[in-house]
């Protein structure tokens, strides 16, 4: 009689834990990406004939080269969707002058691109940047697009986005990892989220 009572009980015991397992796994797999935190954006705007300029990102010392390389996949979203007659990355920028604001930069960046005939400039921000390998990828990105003539904001975004190594295919807690995101294909998901919020 107790046998035959224990068996019922050691299967529950075993679909409770199944399931536990495996639901967790699920709601990982399943989590929707964080949203785009849009903190400025004019409604009704035509960027039909307009042309913008992009520069280098501007990134931690310890991401050297990736404003570059950030600034071109943007470039290469916007052909893409060919929402400007001209995006260009034809304009060259020193982002290290000792003493100067954000504000005064950006002021600069847009009569520079002002002087070569464009219409806005979309300068990027990365405000922090992690990646270690097979440690978790961590972007937190700004872009901001500007009019050259008003100098004010038309778009202001902020995203922060985490590319996990952790297998959660497995249920128990090993070192099984996969390798996260590099920054370049994490940027290229980012910019890609922001500019569907841009459009």
């Amino acid at each position: 009689m107790r046998k035959g009572s224990a068996l019922p009980f050691f299967c529950l015991i075993s679909l409770f834990l199944i399931c536990f397992f495996f639901g967790q796994t699920a709601c990982v797999h399943l989590k929707a990406p964080a949203a785009v935190n849009v903190i400025l954006k004019k409604e009704g705007l035509d960027f039909t004939g307009k042309k913008v300029a992009i520069p280098d990102f501007s990134v931690p010392e310890h991401g050297a080269g990736l404003g570059v390389s950030f600034a071109d996949i943007l470039q290469s979203i916007l052909m893409e969707r060919a929402v400007f007659a001209e995006t260009s990355r034809d304009l060259p920028v020193v982002w290290t002058h000792p003493g100067e604001t954000l504000e005064s930069r950006f002021g600069g960046l847009a009569e520079a691109a002002e002087q070569r005939g464009f219409d806005f400039i979309l300068i990027g921000e990365v405000e922090r940047l992690f990646y270690g390998g097979l440690e978790d990828t961590t972007l937190d990105l700004k872009l901001r697009l500007i009019d050259v003539r008003t100098k004010k904001d038309f778009f202001v975004a902020r995203h922060k986005a985490v590319s996990t190594t952790k297998d959660q295919s497995y249920p128990l807690d090993t070192k099984l990892t996969t390798p996260a995101d590099s920054p370049r294909m994490l940027a290229e998901k980012t910019l890609r989220q922001i500019v569907d919020c841009m459009f």
